[in-house]
């Protein structure tokens, strides 16, 4: 492998369109690990060993979205313009032993050959060699930058990895090569990263025990006994699964979720820290912080009541504290409930949920309806009778 560097530029603006309000597109989390971190193990699995990510977000929001620092990288917070840090850094790296700086933005994903990019950028004697994916092409931002044209990868930088006056000739990626990418332009592709790396088309490999052929848990996830996992799936870690679930036909459940009971998710994508109510069905779906994209009708609803779809805080204190609060409400409440003798009204009970807050449960005799947000039929059903 020849001497290479790179530089992968994280910008906390880059989110994936109609999905996430908060969460930078660099730390999703897509079976189990972030973009940002695949990005980095990628590029050290083919090779390259110094590898710098410069991002306009600190190392400590990483960590708190993700639940794990960032691994096998040199992490440089921006203190101003994210790219006019990212220039010095790139002259820092044209000033070494290297032949070439790889510079890439973490707004895909994508794997490809790093010997094979380099020989073709030295082979065509390119100055700035860019990335197009896609039998019919698509610039991607990407490119393979020779140290010798210190310049060139400064005059790019400038122009934020959107294009460079002195391109030559492209390199497409290649999936009979073992190349693969992902451009992540919206919910759809998202959904189907994850897909892909559930049927192994691609280098993406879930994080977490294989407990049965095709279905990965994390050892700190509680799957209960009565829960169907029907593979391929994927659970994430500090993930409840509770009784009476079915996940099914491809689902990953990221880290820090919850699914209550008899909820059934099929083909869908539950982002982090999200927790969905009982009995419903999601299916075809990309969800999280309130908000569920239906695929097959490109449709995004905003999910107002919190017995639905509600939000985890990312914090492990605030978690704490929800439980801890949930308890002690719990106890008293349904202390003073049983002097009176209404401790058996099944409608007014509640469950207590170890960490992720509480939610009451429905009321299937109830002759009241339930209230739901006006949204396209197929994206979550109250079913009210039992297993139906």
């Amino acid at each position: 492998m020849r001497r290479l560097k790179a530089i992968l530029v994280a910008e906390k603006r880059a989110t994936v369109r109609g999905i996430t309000l908060t969460l930078p597109l660099p730390l999703i989390d897509v079976l189990g690990s972030s973009l940002l971190q695949r990005a980095i193990d990628n590029l050290r699995n083919s090779g390259v060993e110094d590898i710098t990510v410069v991002a306009d977000f600190a190392q400590s929001d990483a960590f708190l979205m993700n639940g794990v620092p960032l691994r096998n990288a040199e992490v440089v917070t921006a203190n101003e313009d994210l790219f006019s840090s990212a220039q010095e850094i790139f002259r820092e790296a044209a000033r070494g032993d290297a032949e070439a700086v790889f510079l890439s933005r973490v707004s895909s994903y994508f794997e490809v050959d790093m010997d094979r990019l380099l020989s073709h950028h030295l082979h065509f004697h390119n100055r700035v060699t860019r990335l197009w994916s896609g039998s019919d092409p698509l610039p991607m931002e990407a490119f393979m930058v020779s140290t010798s044209r210190m310049e060139d990868g400064v005059q790019l930088l400038r122009n934020h990895l959107h294009d460079s006056s002195t391109e030559g000739v492209r390199y497409r990626l290649d999936e009979a090569a073992g190349e693969y990418v992902n451009l992540l332009r919206d919910a759809n592709e998202l959904r189907r990263l994850a897909s892909d790396g559930l049927h192994l088309r691609c280098g993406l490999n879930p994080v977490g025990k294989e407990v049965r052929p095709g279905i990965w848990v994390d050892e700190s996830s509680h799957v209960a006994s009565d829960a169907r996992l029907v593979a391929p799936v994927f659970i994430g870690k500090r993930t409840r699964i509770r009784a009476g679930a079915v996940i099914t036909r491809g689902s990953a459940v990221e880290h820090h979720c919850s699914v209550d009971c008899g909820t059934v998710v099929e083909n869908a994508t539950l982002l982090p820290y999200s927790q969905i109510g009982p009995c419903l069905d999601l299916s075809h779906s990309v969800a999280g912080e309130r908000r569920i994209v239906h695929l097959k009708r490109n449709v995004t609803t905003e999910i107002h009541d919190g017995r639905m779809l509600n939000s985890i805080s990312a914090s492990p204190a605030r978690r704490l504290l929800t439980f801890a609060g949930s308890l002690f409400s719990f106890m008293p409440e349904h202390f003073c409930r049983g002097l009176f003798g209404k401790l058996g009204q099944v409608g007014e009970a509640r469950t207590a949920s170890n960490g992720f807050g509480t939610t009451r449960a429905f009321n299937p005799s109830s002759k009241d309806k339930a209230e739901l947000p006006e949204m396209s039929p197929g994206l979550a059903v109250v079913r009210r009778y039992g297993n139906q």
